[in-house]
């Protein structure tokens, strides 16, 4: 035979070979006969009963082939029925076929023709007009027959019948093209025989072998699939329609087949598909809804026919196995979707994708972007979809929704009346509800906004206008309509479809929609989009650039923000967009072409409007492309920019480091190793290198590199950012968190501080719940940008939900905190009462001309307030220097608004939403969505009168949110819904509320909260959850859970009803679940997307809290301060202490100090007899012309320092509620409370409650407060007292307020303070006192830890000079051992306390068992029992571990803990250190200090120089913001003098010996003594304390001016507050924070080195330095 004619034989025996083995598995002239059976049913499947809903079907399949190969199938005597029972044995539970609810399957009886080809179905001829479920439906069926042979095709002949294999392909099914795995079984004959079940009819496959397949679906491997989604999370784990989305959804489908044969002729026995959708409606586990589904398919019969169906003649032939939809809903467009005259890009096809070649930079961010494994990124357009084959709808009509069971059948009028009526009459009644709202949970008003938005979703441009042509936006009278009108913004912006967004556009372009309520839309409109493609686009764009939003500054800066978001998501990040959208269902997607062209519009308008620079850096970032990187790159280099604007241009590369690491990190890297660039720049770049993923390598050696930092602040932020990350316990940031921990031991371990730039990471993991909760807290607060950042994370089920974040960035923090303080309380004129000294040698001016100063500038006031809700809601707030006179106008405004009476609305419907939907075997549709709407609601009206100091206000607030989470499938032949669902509601609602506050004739100011009597008896918080099913209509609009067919799930019912402190209040509790505590509600509540559940339970539960009969709550607050000595308090104790009872005459006003809307009584107490020395010059002899030098010391107080610790505050002797001095208890209170100290100044406040209802009751609180003058010893107490019962505190603190100076002190020293409390607590049938003390001191460990070799040397050695005190390391180390590690704590209980301790020791066991790995196997011998009615504990911190260790006995048990782990800025707050206050120290200890030939500056560098007799400028403020100035000279004996210059109005000198003098008067420091020099109006100038041992220390506190001041004679420090940043000159430097050129003089110009630096502040002209220039 030829070549050609064997070639000819070959190609027709292969065209032959599939006909060939269908017709060895189908027999041309026999019918097989199949028995089908399914059902599908959603329920809880671990929930109370099995409670279930579904369908059930059967029916009968025939089969039959014809002579060319066709397969010919008809269905008969198909039937379903619904159900909504329980299920006892589960989904699967048998169920009585014979039942008589039984209805006819509408499904045709017409002939279906299949062909199959050699790999499954290749065709699929129906009946024209079929339905789209039909053909789905029918689709599922042909599927149980098809079977793929192909990889096990046996290689010879002798492996013929070797069956068992396994192997994966990919199928068509009307699931997709998804990866199928076979797994092929050999099944021996007497299995098989014996399993009838498993193998029906296998008596018909006589002597042939019996096979089994198993085909399972690999959905997260599909080339498409039937699946719709919006807002899934962004995540490898969650491909959207697969198989698992993070751990909240999983799927999965088998087939099982068995039958007899081989490969080249198989029978059916037997088709089964089993299908289940698992999801965990909370997100959580413990939450399960299941959607389950089987079809079972067995072979009844084989049959010889004499008669074939007969195939249509015209059909309907479908190509492969797909589910198939048809969209109704959408009418003719009235544009084209690419109209010529509206396209913003040259070269767009027809079909609308971009068709040109790309840009070298762009082809990089496609590459960056691809992420699927054939390595291109999906291009879908109109022309391109792969599962659906849908028309192109345009701007004008709704998406398209395959799955969706809201798409409605109805066409045309008939469709678009209902749905506007529907609309019309949803939203009217949930306005009307909104005016009522004491009805919003009984009526559930938030599952109407839903409804309402689902309705919107189905509406064309023309149905909305229709209605939406009556509302009006500005409504000014009409309260309803009001409400209503802002009902219908709020859906058209959830609804985010095409139409709702036009209408919108509309709205705000013609101004209807302007102000705050056009800002919130703008905000909002992004992240509710449903199908944002190239021409939705460019509708916002141009939105974005209309005169209506120009015109409107914070508009402009909404709309700018809210586009950037949307091109982030929409265009630019593949991954979020394909979580985010189902773009299939796009006309055309946006692509980085599309937006290419916005992104250099944001960068050419940083040049073009600088007022918006700010706003367009954030917005370039939030585009997250890499074409953004350049010009951010550019501006955080530009040295022309601010700090503040080069910061936030780094931080706005925040998107671009977590989508293209590889691009960001070296521009970070770059940043942060350039040491010249400020210290906010360099903090933003080490920031965001965290979330670039760096490798192990980088982060080492950015802690190696801290060592080498110039700037002590980088590597501060740097190591708490090491430090936060080593503890996080956050799954996500794992192997962040393990190379954290690895590199921390490299980072250098400089001091932290609330102070010092800090970022902090905090985590909650709980694993049962899969449930993480992490908090982010930084702050950078450098003089040229300071930065506070908060961000809350919640993780529930894999779901991230960034609830908040936000940000204050400023320039100029000093400026702006003094902006603040001014606007509030305005400072007097110092001038006036501090006037200078005539003719003063070196006054601040002479100093100024005589070393020719250049001004100190400080940096301009500007910053911004940033905050985000989500995703992509983002506020940006900027502000200057002019927002003083902005918010001062705004203010007069308000109060102009407010005499006259000011009404406020405000009400705002939001949402969050996720959803997908996939289908069963036989293409029914199976949708989860989870939905939280939340509204807010705040209305009332408000008058303030400031003549007659009264404010007046009726408000009426409700916040309201909702979760519904719906898992359902439906039968779209019925049209009916069948969903497994939880729904929960949240009510927050203060009722009509009248507040009236004012001053009364005493001072006090007096609040009164008045409820209507119309709200007796209503709810103010309603909290409840519980799980449903539900079998409903499609267009069946009620509440879901309150449908005649929803059955409420019950597991079992408990009730508790508790009685609230606060009277007239009850608070109801029922739940089906465990039963748990109002603390447990807290600790274990989840969030789910922004809907807090206090309990994680699925089961039924409720919470109400109601108003039982309140009427009224009444306050009085008033203040009162005093200042007396113990002579006088000893004289009014014996004559002016009096029981209450006899007091009937009014107390005295008190004189008022007016502040705002409240007054602060200073009661001041005279007397002959004091003790306190007092100089002063009256007013008018300071304000003449004066020849002298100096003047007399202005108003100084000398008081003692050896105060009376205890004296006779105690809690057991002091009854402030039953007696009195001079019929006041405030000055009783002042009395006890100063009693035992030499001066001081001492507070009480009160706090006044009477609750008047069914239950009066009334409250009276008192607080004192008191500091001796040296502040050795500070008292606190408290004194609470209701009708029957009174609780007293009080508490004294006794700590040295001198600090040491040298190391070698410190450690010599024998530093503790203590602590001594006492609580009482009296009714009328009991009495309980308890005490404790707390004697802190220095631990064994930090001693030794002291006397570290290197610090020995360094600052012990006498041998080194006396310069060596005062370097920053020795400084350091005197400070931080000055800081007491060591408490013991001792705890008494007395009297009829001694009852609590089993409730105590319970407790403590719980503390044992909390704490259980830490506790100790060997006990300390030498700590015994604890004394009857005590307990002890000692407990040390290690700082430089961060552990903590207990030893604690009680009388029965001795228990030693090791090493707890304690937070390091816990610990660094725990501490305590008796020289520095907290307030202090939060600022931060920054300082200069001189000793011998050595200077260290206030930003730490170090200098050599002598200091001569010439007189020296140490500091002074140059910035012209006060007249201050420090001055040093040398003196013969190498010691050193100070001047010290207030305002040209006090003079002070130091000199070695406790030699000090103020205006040249000596000032007496001898012994204990305390001074206080004040100003003509009272503001304290210089505090002054010496000790003569263990060193000759002055120390002298400026609190007027920002400065402290230790002084030795021959060592000097400088303490400078933080206030003063950026205004120094001097030789202590600028104090600006960076340690580069540092060595500026007077003039503003940078010397060569440290000693021409200093000799720049010599004063030279002066006769008493002359002889020492000559030497």
């Amino acid at each position: 035979m030829s070549s050609p004619a064997r070639f000819t034989l070959g190609a027709f025996f292969l065209l032959l070979l599939p006909t060939s083995r269908a017709e060895n598995a189908w027999k041309p002239r026999a019918e097989h006969m199949f028995a089908l059976e399914g059902r599908t049913v959603a329920g809880f499947p671990s929930l109370g009963q099995q409670q279930h809903t579904g369908i059930h079907y059967k029916g009968t399949m025939r089969v039959q082939k014809d002579p060319t190969g066709i397969l010919l199938l008809k269905f008969q005597n198909m039937t379903y029925t619904k159900f909504h029972e329980n299920l006892p044995r589960g989904w699967w539970s048998h169920m009585n076929t014979a039942r008589e609810d039984f209805r006819q399957l509408p499904i045709t009886g017409s002939t279906v023709a299949v062909k199959l080809g050699q790999h499954g179905v290749e065709t699929v001829s129906l009946k024209a007009g079929m339905e789209d479920w039909e053909m789905n439906f029918i689709q599922g069926m042909v599927n149980q027959l098809q079977i793929d042979f192909r990889p096990s095709k046996p290689s010879s002949r002798n492996t013929r019948n070797q069956i068992n294999t396994a192997y994966r392909l990919m199928e068509n099914s009307v699931f997709g093209r998804c990866e199928v795995l076979y797994e092929v079984t050999r099944v021996p004959r007497s299995v098989a025989l014996a399993q009838p079940d498993l193998f029906p009819s296998a008596h018909k496959c006589d002597h042939m072998n019996f096979i089994e397949i198993f085909k399972t679906r690999n959905f997260s491997n599909c080339e498409y699939r039937a699946e719709l989604h919006f807002g899934l999370p962004t995540s490898k784990k969650c491909q959207p329609g697969g198989n698992a989305c993070q751990d909240f959804w999983h799927r999965a489908s088998v087939t099982r087949l068995s039958g007899c044969g081989d490969q080249r002729d198989f029978r059916i026995l037997q088709s089964e598909t089993n299908s289940r959708v698992i999801v965990n409606l909370h997100l959580h586990k413990g939450s399960e809804a299941s959607v389950s589904s089987y079809l079972t398919m067995n072979l009844q019969s084989i049959k010889e026919v004499s008669r074939r169906f007969s195939p249509h003649a015209d059909p309907v032939v479908l190509q492969d196995l797909k589910f198939r939809f048809t969209n109704i809903n959408g009418d003719k467009d009235m544009c084209s979707l690419f109209e010529a005259k509206g396209r913003y890009f040259q070269g767009d096809t027809e079909g609308g994708t971009r068709n040109r070649t790309s840009s070298g930079n762009e082809d990089e961010e496609r590459a960056e972007d691809t992420s699927n494994a054939n390595g291109t990124e999906p291009v879908v357009s109109n022309t391109e979809r792969k599962q659906w084959d849908l028309e192109l709808l345009g701007l004008h009509n709704p998406p398209h929704q395959p799955l969706s069971p809201y798409v409605s059948k109805l066409q045309g009028y008939e469709r678009s009346f209902l749905h506007v009526m529907k609309l019309k009459e949803t939203v009217t009644e949930i306005a009307r509800e909104f005016e009522a709202s004491k009805m919003i949970y009984e009526r559930m008003t938030l599952e109407k906004v839903w409804v309402a938005v689902r309705i919107c979703r189905k509406m064309t441009l023309l149905d909305l206008q229709r209605a939406v042509v009556n509302v009006n936006l500005q409504p000014r009278t009409n309260k309803e309509q009001r409400s209503e009108s802002k009902v219908y913004r709020d859906v058209l912006v959830m609804c985010g479809t095409n139409p709702a967004f036009h209408i919108l556009k509309k709205w705000i372009e013609q101004r209807d929609l302007r102000g705050e309520d056009a800002s919130e839309v703008m905000a909002a409109v992004p992240s509710h989009l449903q199908t944002p493609g190239p021409d939705m686009i460019r509708e916002f764009y141009e939105l974005v650039r209309s005169w209506a939003v120009r015109e409107d500054q914070h508009l402009k800066i909404t709309s700018l923000l809210a586009f950037s978001h949307l091109l982030r998501t929409a265009c630019v990040e593949w991954r979020v967009r394909h979580a985010q959208y189902t773009y299939e269902t796009f006309d055309a997607t946006c692509e980085l072409t599309h937006a290419s062209h916005y992104i250099s519009w944001y960068a050419s308008m940083l040049r073009a409007e600088p007022s918006l620079l700010r706003v367009y850096i954030a917005a370039l970032g939030n585009t997250g492309a890499v074409a953004a990187l350049a010009p951010l790159q550019g501006v955080a280099e530009d040295m022309s920019m601010s700090p503040y604007l080069r910061a936030t241009a780094v931080l706005a590369m925040k998107y671009q480091a977590l989508r293209v690491p590889e691009k960001t990190s070296p521009i970070l890297l770059s940043l942060y190793h350039d040491v010249g660039q400020p210290v906010a720049v360099r903090v933003a770049a080490a920031a965001l290198l965290f979330y670039t993923k760096p490798e192990l390598a980088l982060l080492q050696r950015v802690a190696v590199l801290t060592w080498y930092d110039p700037s002590l602040a980088v590597a501060a932020f740097i190591r708490s950012s090491f430090m936060s990350l080593a503890n996080s316990q956050d799954p996500v940031f794992s192997e962040l968190s393990r190379y954290a921990g690895m590199a921390l031991a490299l980072v250098k371990p400089v001091p932290l501080g609330l102070h010092m730039p800090h970022n902090f990471l905090w985590s909650r993991v709980v694993s049962d719940l899969q449930d993480v909760v992490s908090i982010q807290l930084s702050h950078e607060t450098s003089l040229d940008a300071t930065n506070f950042y908060c961000r809350f994370t919640q993780r529930l089920g894999g779901v991230s939900w960034v609830a908040f974040q936000g940000d204050v960035f400023v320039s100029g923090p000093e400026k702006f905190l003094t902006m603040l303080r001014e606007l509030i309380y305005p400072s007097a004129d110092v001038t006036q009462a501090r006037p200078a000294i005539q003719n003063l040698k070196r006054s601040t001016k002479w100093l100024r001309e005589a070393l020719n100063i250049a001004p100190r500038s400080l940096p301009k006031l500007e910053g911004d307030i940033r905050v985000q809700f989500g995703k992509m809601a983002e506020l940006v707030f900027p502000f200057d220097s002019e927002l003083p006179a902005e918010l001062a106008k705004a203010g007069r405004k308000l109060l102009e608004q407010m005499e006259t009476g000011r009404e406020f609305h405000y009400q705002k419907v939001n949402k969050n939403e996720m959803r997908t939907a996939v289908v069963t075997e036989l293409g029914i549709p199976v949708n989860f969505q989870l939905s939280v709407p939340w509204a807010v609601r705040l209305e009332g009206r408000a008058n303030m009168s400031i003549e007659h100091k009264t404010f007046l206000m009726d408000v009426d607030m409700m916040y309201t949110c909702a979760m519904f989470s719906e898992l359902s499938f439906h039968s779209a032949w019925d049209e009916t819904v069948h969903m497994a669902a939880s729904h929960g509601v949240t009510v927050i609602r203060i009722p009509s509320t009248g507040i009236r506050a004012g001053l009364s004739e005493t001072g006090a100011m007096q609040l009164a909260l008045e409820t209507a009597q119309a709200e007796d008896g209503s709810f103010i918080f309603q909290h409840s959850s519980k799980p449903f099913t539900s079998q409903h209509n499609i267009l069946d609009f009620t509440i879901a859970s309150r449908r005649e067919s929803a059955s409420v799930v019950h597991t079992r019912r408990s009730t508790q009803k508790w009685n609230s402190v606060i009277p007239n209040v009850n608070v109801n509790y029922t739940t089906e679940g465990p039963i748990l505590t109002p603390l447990a509600w807290l600790r274990n509540g989840v969030n789910i997307l922004g809907h807090a559940m206090m309990w994680p339970s699925l089961e039924a539960s409720s919470i109400a809290v109601q108003l039982d009969g309140l009427h009224s709550v009444n306050f009085e607050l008033r203040l009162e301060s005093g200042n007396q000595t113990s002579v006088l308090l000893e004289e009014l104790n014996r004559s002016s202490v009096q029981q209450s009872a006899v007091t009937t005459e009014a107390p005295t006003p008190p004189r008022q100090l007016y502040f705002w809307f409240w007054n602060r009584a200073r009661a001041t107490t005279a007397s002959p007899d004091i003790t306190e020395t007092t100089a002063a010059t009256n007013a008018e002899a300071t304000t003449e012309q004066q020849s002298a030098e100096h003047t007399s010391v202005p108003n100084m107080v000398v008081a003692r320092d050896d105060d009376d610790y205890r004296g006779s505050f105690n809690v057991s002797v002091i009854k402030p509620f039953s007696l009195q001095v001079n019929r006041s208890p405030y000055k009783y209170l002042l009395v006890k409370i100063l009693d035992g100290l030499y001066g001081g100044d001492a507070y009480v406040v009160s706090l006044n409650m009477a609750i008047n209802g069914t239950q009066s009751r009334k409250l009276s609180t008192l607080w004192t407060y008191a500091a001796g003058r040296s502040g050795k010893v500070r008292r606190f107490g408290l004194f609470l007292k209701e009708e029957k019962w009174q609780v007293g505190f009080t508490s004294i603190l006794v700590a040295s307020a001198i600090p040491v100076l040298k190391l070698e002190n410190v450690i010599r020293a024998n530093i503790t303070s203590e602590i001594h409390a006492d609580l009482l607590y009296s009714s009328d049938t009991a009495e309980h006192q308890f005490s404790l003390q707390t004697v802190m001191g220095r631990s064994a460990l930090k001693a030794e830890a002291l006397e570290d070799e290197y610090l020995t040397d360094k600052c012990i050695d006498r041998n080194q000079g006396p310069e060596t005190d005062i370097s920053p390391d020795c400084l350091r180390a005197a400070m931080d051992a000055m800081f007491l590690d060591r408490y013991n704590v001792t705890i008494t209980y007395k009297g009829q306390s001694t009852s609590l301790g089993p409730i105590m020791m319970q407790h403590f066991n719980s503390l044992r068992l909390w704490l259980l790995p830490y506790i100790t196997d060997t006990e300390d011998s030498k700590r015994t029992f604890a004394p009857s009615n005590t307990i002890t504990a000692l407990l040390e911190i290690s700082p430089r571990l961060n552990t903590l260790n207990a030893w604690i006995r009680t009388p029965s048990m001795k228990t030693d803990f090791s090493s707890i782990p304690v937070n390091p800025l816990v610990t660094e707050i725990l501490r305590f250190n008796p020289a520095v206050s907290y307030a202090r120290r939060i600022r931060g200890e920054s300082y200069c200090s001189h000793g011998g030939s050595k200077f260290f500056t206030f930003d730490g560098v170090e200098l050599d120089y002598n200091v001569t007799s010439c007189w020296h400028l140490l500091a002074k403020d140059c910035s012209g913001h006060s007249r201050f100035a420090v001055l040093m000279r040398s003196l013969n004996n190498q010691e050193t003098e100070l001047e010290v210059n207030m305002d040209n109005y006090l003079i002070l000198r130091l000199r070695p010996g406790l030699n000090v003098s103020a205006n040249e008067k000596p000032v007496e420091l001898a012994g204990h003594a305390v001074v206080q020099i004040a100003d003509q109006a009272g503001a304290i100038l210089a505090h002054l304390q010496a000790r003569d041992t263990p060193e000759h220390v002055i120390s002298v506190a400026l609190p007027a001016h920002g400065f402290h001041i230790v002084y030795t004679g021959s060592s000097t420090l400088v303490m400078a507050d933080r206030s003063m940043r950026g205004r120094l000159c001097g030789i202590c430097g600028d104090f600006d924070g960076h340690a580069v050129k540092e060595f500026r003089k007077p003039q503003d110009t940078q010397a060569h080195n440290g000693q021409e630096y200093a000799s720049s502040y010599a004063i030279t002209d002066q006769a008493e330095c002359a002889s020492e220039q000559m030497k």
